[in-house]
């Protein structure tokens, strides 16, 4: 009856999941619908140099949210993002046969409290924690410290990626 060449079919396939991937609501990782509200922020306290903040900024750049300068939001009104706290700790969890710590959990927590153009806070304070196991070798400091390093660039990303993703969750609805 019909015949297909085998490119017509490897279309179709393409076409059918491509559907029911946009269908199922599947995004790439690292991007999230952002409210309009929330297109303009500010992020206080202004802290460029610190890791968390540095890679929040980046995160928020990415998904095309405009950071402004703390002297521009004083003249114009825009949402603002306010860090609270910020705790990094680390606690050992497993001794060895030796006595020594041989296994420890980092971990990140961030305070932070969201407004909006007109000063009111959308929601409570919110807390993201993530967390990481790190081996420890005491015949390789180095590598364990290189390690720890890595660790807590990932606990960085991670509770930037949380926040950026509980942003996009809140409703996109600007009281006048």
């Amino acid at each position: 009856m019909f015949k297909f060449k085998i490119g017509s079919l490897k279309l179709l396939n393409f076409v059918v999941i491509l559907s029911l991937l946009a269908g199922c609501g599947f995004h790439l990782r690292g991007t999230f619908s952002i409210p309009q509200s929330l297109q303009t922020l500010q992020v206080l306290p202004n802290q460029p140099y610190d890791a968390f903040q540095r890679t929040l900024r980046q995160l928020l750049k990415s998904n095309n949210i405009t950071i402004v300068d703390p002297s521009v939001a004083e003249t114009t009104k825009v949402a603002t993002l306010t860090i609270l706290s910020q705790t990094f700790s680390e606690r050992t969890i497993a001794y060895g046969s030796n006595g020594l710590p041989n296994r420890a959990v980092l971990e990140l927590k961030i305070s932070y409290q969201l407004t909006n153009a007109q000063g009111k806070p959308l929601g409570n304070n919110t807390l993201v924690t993530v967390e990481r196991e790190l081996t420890l070798n005491p015949n390789a400091v180095l590598g364990t410290d290189n390690e720890r390093s890595h660790l807590q660039t990932d606990l960085y990303r991670d509770a930037a990626s949380q926040l950026v993703r509980q942003l996009s969750m809140i409703p996109d609805h600007e009281e006048r």
